[in-house]
């Protein structure tokens, strides 16, 4: 699994570094050892009156699908950690779906084989 961190506007700590594989290590149980995930963190821009605002999105690129998401949010690192609980659901969902798909697809084949 390979992570390119980029970061927009910000400068990239060893602390949000770590944050950020720490979230992302939860995806290695779903997905294929091979993927890319683009992962970019920063401010959204500097004229906002209160506060900061935080971006964090994801695009997680399989050999056979791609995934994306994004959040914006006031604390960076709940951006994070939202972030990647947002690319798990996704990810699992499409594969729990692939995975029915085929079941059924077995099923009917089993149907027209007892028929005959």
């Amino acid at each position: 699994m390979n992570i390119a961190l980029l970061g927009t506007g910000i400068d990239i700590t060893e602390a949000l570094r770590s944050k950020v594989y720490q979230e992302f290590e939860k995806l290695k149980k779903v997905l294929d050892p091979r993927v890319h995930i683009a992962v970019e963190i920063g401010k959204i821009n500097k004229h906002h009156k209160r506060g900061d605002i935080y971006k964090a999105e994801a695009k997680i690129i399989e050999p056979k699908a791609e995934y994306f998401a994004n959040f914006i949010t006031q604390n960076l690192y709940t951006s994070i950690t939202t972030l990647a609980d947002e690319l798990f659901e996704k990810v699992t969902k499409s594969k729990a779906k692939h995975r029915s798909l085929s079941k059924r697809g077995g099923g009917k084949i089993k149907q027209l084989l007892t028929l005959s």
